[in-house]
């Protein structure tokens, strides 16, 4: 039997797996033997909700998820374990489910035991605190420094300074030819160093801004020489590079696309393995995105979170945690085949009311006006290009300007930068709306950015009581595992549905059923209908392209 998230609530179980050096031990609330011989004592007094986000629309900064377990201790049993082994940063499974078979139960969190502080008792229970194991990942890059330790001969000026990674075209032939600053790591006999790893190609190299040619270089370590006379105090020596590459070979692929760069930075520079990262969803991502090019100078100390999240946010995507698995979400996605909850999915609220509440714009995130910096030039320190945008049709609907600036650290073509600072208005032009609902067990297999259609409330579709109801995207939902129910927030994407291309014998708007509509792009005359003959059908004026 596979897991079944529409079981009755008093089915649920929780099953606990702590991993310790030699042993391991698991825990439910009643004895569980599996079919495999998987025994589990029946010490778990509870486990805590635990909240799965996407983070802030406008900060897709996700956030880890992470739980409390409570502990039968009454005879002393998990008081003797603790002082036996070493419980502390230990690797804790945690799994919901029913019946007697492995393939029963869901995992909900990959984790380890907190530490410091993680593990409290008393004389009857034992608390142990658990962190999803991505929590371990996080770092300030780069990592190394021009340390005299390292580099005897370094210049005055780079010394201390932090050794830049370097992505994607900073070719002439890329675009604009910005250059990338390079430091004296030798005086003696004019070494250079552009970067902490192997790069793809030396194009150019300038001295004050003129061309001069290296006497000789070494793309391995991302290094050259030249001849030409060089005072530390005054002169400024840049280049025109190709950057990391796929395999950390000069022969290698570069890396130039943001679900590219982004995987390297896990990868590489974070030591994800393999198995933690969903390639899957990282090529469906690069899909829909294929023809953006990104690049990135990171010579200056920054989290690895931040440049995670700005690729997020300038690739239109969130990121998520999903089995333990770094999992990015493009945001614009179809919506057919969505599940749909109704009244009787909603949970009750103690007063006999539905646990559902809607609130406008709750995070503030209505822009009609757009500012896109781009085209980051580091021998300046500075923004090239900038692009301007505005909604009028909003500006005159809500009576006011609402203006955002974007700042893009990777995106540095006119086409990029400006399709995406383009898909900011067509997210965010309207005033959005965010949902808080409670949902039953079904919704237990829900994650952020997974979607749905509601219908209830003011929330249809326009096509009635037999339609699909409106769709939605998570951002949060947090699972009560003692109610075995969630508490789901999600942002309404009806005006963020994406058309797609069809057969040329897919049928016209009014040809189509309801279902073809909502997952359908449409061509429109000037005014936006689908529909414009004789009187138009104000419901077919829902297409909008960039």
């Amino acid at each position: 039997m596979a897991f079944d998230s529409t079981s009755a609530i008093q089915d649920w179980r929780q099953l606990i797996e702590i991993s310790l050096t030699g042993k391991t031990v698991r825990y439910s609330r009643d004895p569980v033997t599996l079919t495999d011989g998987t025994f589990y004592d029946d010490r778990l007094i509870g486990v805590s909700s635990m909240t799965l986000s996407a983070g802030q629309l406008l900060d897709p900064r996700f956030t880890l998820p992470s739980l409390t377990m409570i502990l039968d201790n009454a005879d002393g049993a998990i008081s003797t374990l603790l002082d036996e082994y070493q419980f502390s940063n230990r690797s804790v499974t945690v799994k919901v489910g029913q019946g007697s078979v492995a393939g029963d139960y869901q995992t909900v969190i990959i984790g380890s035991v907190v530490f410091p502080s993680g593990i409290s008792m008393d004389e009857k229970e034992v608390s142990i605190d658990v962190d999803d194991d991505r929590m371990k990942d996080q770092k300030v890059l780069p990592t190394n420094n021009f340390f005299k330790t390292t580099y005897a001969n370094v210049e005055t000026k780079s010394e201390n300074l932090a050794i830049p990674l370097v992505y994607g075209d900073w070719r002439t032939s890329a675009g604009g030819g910005e250059k990338v600053p390079c430091f004296c790591i030798n005086t003696s006999n004019k070494t250079f160093k552009i970067a902490n790893h192997t790069i793809k190609q030396i194009e150019a190299v300038y001295k004050n801004g003129s061309a001069i040619t290296p006497s000789s270089t070494d793309l391995n370590n991302a290094e050259f020489v030249i001849s030409d006379a060089y005072d530390p105090e005054t002169d400024v020596i840049t280049a025109n590079i190709q950057g990391a590459t796929h395999n950390g070979s000069s022969s290698g692929n570069l890396l130039e696309t943001l679900p590219d760069i982004t995987k390297d930075i896990l990868e590489t520079h974070l030591s994800v393995s393999s198995g933690n990262i969903d390639s899957a969803a990282f090529t469906a991502w690069g899909n829909n995105i294929s023809e953006v090019k990104g690049r990135r100078w990171i010579g200056q100390e920054t989290s690895s979170n931040t440049l995670i999240v700005e690729a997020l946010i300038e690739g239109f995507a969130d990121m998520i945690i999903d089995g333990g698995k770094y999992t990015p979400k493009f945001r614009i996605l179809g919506t057919s085949g969505l599940d749909q909850y109704r009244d009787y999915d909603i949970i009750d609220k103690s007063s006999g009311s539905k646990e559902f509440s809607v609130m406008r714009d709750p995070q503030r995130v209505t822009a009609n006006q757009i500012v896109a910096n781009y085209r980051f030039d580091p021998s300046q320190s500075k923004y090239l290009e900038r692009f301007d945008k505005e909604d009028s049709a909003s500006i005159a609907i809500l009576e006011t300007t609402r203006r955002r600036r974007l700042n893009f650290n990777y995106l540095y073509t006119d086409t990029d930068a400006q399709t995406r600072a383009t898909r900011e208005m067509l997210a965010f032009s309207t005033e959005l709306e965010m949902l808080t609902v409670g949902l039953s067990p079904r919704s237990l297999t829900k994650r952020p950015m997974d979607q749905f259609r509601l219908q209830f409330n003011k929330f249809t579709d326009g096509s009635g009581e037999s339609g699909f109801g409106t769709a939605f995207q998570v951002r949060d939902i947090t699972v009560d595992f003692a109610k075995m129910n969630s508490v789901v927030k999600a942002w309404n994407i009806n005006t963020l549905v994406s058309g797609r291309w069809t057969a040329s014998s897919a049928p016209n708007w009014t040809s189509s059923n309801h279902a073809q509509r909502l997952d359908q792009g449409y061509w429109t005359d000037n005014n936006g209908f689908a529909d414009p003959s004789g009187s138009p059908d104000a419901s077919s004026k829902r297409s909008r392209w960039f």
